[in-house]
């Protein structure tokens, strides 16, 4: 129970913009490290939308299981899990069937099945590499160089695809490796920045100097960490599922379709892998992970938030991503909940139109959450304000109203958060309107199974040199059992490619297009009996060259502001996990910022 507030007093006040997967982790992280230290808090998230969830959204058609966004959870970043299991949606955490472990991609206008033995596009092997049908003889000479490549020192930035073709050549680069990156990242391989989107390619590059070497290095440290626990597990590990379970471990820690291949669009799953620096936007030192409330109704006990291993697939061992029965949808809406059943208030359909800095307040103090800043003195705050007042904002809404808070999570499109904070932090507005975002269309069908082609896998990935309007195409229905009724497959076809805009076509002839592709690569035959467009004009952003720098201007420009963060796909990941990691330590950084428990256990006067 939160400590009752004296008469005349209220409690510290916390506003979360944007309702999106982000939005809802903070408000939710902030009110469970109030109950959990028993102080109390006020907590607003205000949505510009009149539905929570952001790109998490499914939509139910009869028996029918669609995907507007993302489809999955990366097993291997915990916090999606984590989430999930906190809320009492543990025992519908499932992973992909049978047929997820196999993926194709276009090559000459024909689905050939990826190969196996690449990671990230890397061959782990001279085998996988000489085996595989889809390079010239040149072009595998010029990749078996790799060992023999000098590694970059200087620790420069570059794209994605000079980075490939450094270590792999052009051809490697150009069929598999950049198309495969490129899709994980849904953005132009020429423009993304390697550091921001696969760091890992640029540490096994930096620690053993070839990509194929530090891969064959670490799986072989894998294989060897995993023979004493198989030993004592008794387990087989010969069968197809648990060689697409073990062999996804050396592919990206994203979600795709169980395969390298199919993680190539990351809209398809939950697939990027980006960055994995601290997060944290906070500028004291973010409190240890404090006691968590109990379980709330129905919900199950956290079975401990620094671990969170996928469903089994089966003996094979665990799928490298997972979903949830009935949807991904069903994860926004039950934070929603717990949200309001822990006293926090969720205002939709408000569009947050005005930011400003206000000094309302008395000095909260500072808590055991952060040290005093240098030059201050002990149980002042470095952001003290005029008067010996701490600052506070005042959001204002477009329809005139306005709340004035202790503290902001803006978790909301980079755009959006620079149009907030450009009349008081230009410098930091400046750097996030730069963040690019690309437009992506989604387009569902449904087809009587002998109608829908070749489904004999999770989906595809079609590389830009093929010259087709698709960019990748998912088998839901053979990838997650029961999206579908008895007897029908459903399907979903992506459009977007860097440089065009699917959303200025019609729906017919956004739809007529993706059949036309669909018929010609897939087999798809005749009139669908389904049809959903979700039309996203600013799905994805874009990590270009230079991001990482961009995030480090944008952290040091707020550092006069701890009590301001911000969380969200623009920043340090695009996944569901990776915005679900940034809200809850966007939460953690304002809960210091406020002094922790004993910060926000000292109510404060009423305004």
């Amino acid at each position: 129970m939160a400590r009752p507030v004296p008469a005349g007093v209220a409690a510290p006040r916390v506003a979360v913009v944007g309702g999106g997967i982000a939005g809802l982790a903070a408000a939710l992280r902030l009110l469970e490290l109030a109950r959990g230290h028993g102080v109390a808090l006020e907590v607003v998230l205000i949505e510009a939308g009149e539905r929570l969830g952001g790109k998490v959204q499914t939509e139910r058609a009869g028996s029918f299981v669609i995907e507007q966004g993302p489809d999955s959870l990366v097993a291997s970043k915990p916090h999606g899990i984590q989430l999930a299991r906190r809320l009492g949606l543990g025992e519908d955490l499932v992973g992909p069937g049978p047929a997820a472990g196999r993926t194709f991609i276009v090559r000459e206008g024909r689905l050939q099945p990826m190969p196996e033995g690449f990671a990230l596009g890397v061959p782990v092997g001279a085998r996988a590499l000489w085996a595989s049908p889809l390079f010239s003889l040149s072009g595998k000479l010029r990749a078996s160089l790799e060992p023999l490549i000098p590694p970059r020192r200087d620790g420069a930035d570059e794209s994605v695809a000079a980075f490939l073709r450094r270590r792999l050549g052009r051809q490697v680069t150009e069929r598999l490796a950049a198309p495969l990156l490129a899709g994980i990242a849904s953005g132009d391989p020429e423009r993304l920045s390697i550091r921001a989107t696969f760091p890992q390619l640029v540490q096994l590059e930096r620690e053993f100097g070839s990509l194929v070497r530090g891969m064959a290095r670490q799986r072989r440290a894998r294989a060897a960490a995993a023979r004493p626990a198989a030993a004592e597990a008794g387990s087989a590990t010969g069968t197809p599922a648990a060689a697409a379970a073990a062999g996804a471990q050396a592919r990206p820690a994203g979600g795709g379709p169980g395969s390298a291949g199919a993680q190539a669009q990351a809209w398809t799953d939950d697939s990027q892998q980006g960055p994995e620096p601290a997060p944290e936007w906070g500028h004291a030192p973010a409190p240890e992970r404090g006691p968590a409330p109990g379980p709330g109704r129905g919900q199950a006990p956290d079975p401990g938030r620094g671990r969170a291993p996928g469903p089994s697939r089966g003996p094979g061992g665990r799928s490298p991503f997972v979903t949830l029965r009935g949807g991904l949808g069903r994860l926004p809406q039950a934070a929603a909940r717990r949200i309001e059943e822990l006293g926090g208030r969720i205002v939709t359909g408000a569009p947050v139109v005005a930011l400003e800095p206000v000094f309302t307040r008395p000095d909260l103090g500072t808590g055991s959450g952060t040290a005093a800043p240098s030059g201050t003195a002990e149980g002042t705050w470095g952001d003290r304000g005029r008067g010996g007042r701490a600052p506070g904002y005042r959001l204002t809404v477009r329809d005139g109203g306005a709340e004035t808070v202790d503290a902001v999570v803006l978790a909301v499109p980079a755009w959006q958060a620079a149009s907030l904070l450009e009349p008081f932090l230009a410098d930091v507005a400046e750097q996030l309107a730069a963040i690019p975002y690309k437009p992506t269309a989604v387009v569902a069908l449904a087809y009587p199974e002998e109608r829908a082609g070749l489904l004999e896998g999770s989906g595809f990935i079609v590389p830009p040199e093929e010259r087709r309007f698709i960019t990748a195409c998912t088998w839901v229905s053979s990838k997650w059992p029961g999206t579908a009724p008895p007897g029908m497959a459903l399907l979903r076809a992506f459009a977007g490619r860097p440089g065009e805009d699917p959303l200025v076509l019609p729906d017919d002839e956004l739809v007529a297009r993706v059949r036309v592709d669909l018929a010609e690569l897939a087999g798809v035959d005749g009139e669908p009996e389904l049809v959903r467009v979700y039309r996203w004009p600013r799905a994805m952003p874009q990590y270009e060259v230079g991001h990482l720098d961009r995030m480090a201007a944008v952290r040091a420009g707020l550092q006069e502001h701890p009590r301001l963060a911000l969380a969200g796909a623009g920043y340090f990941g695009v996944g569901v996990p990776d915005c679900i990691r940034q809200g809850e330590a966007a939460a953690e950084a304002v809960w210091a910022a406020l002094g922790g428990a004993a910060g926000a256990s000292r109510a404060v006067q009423a305004r």
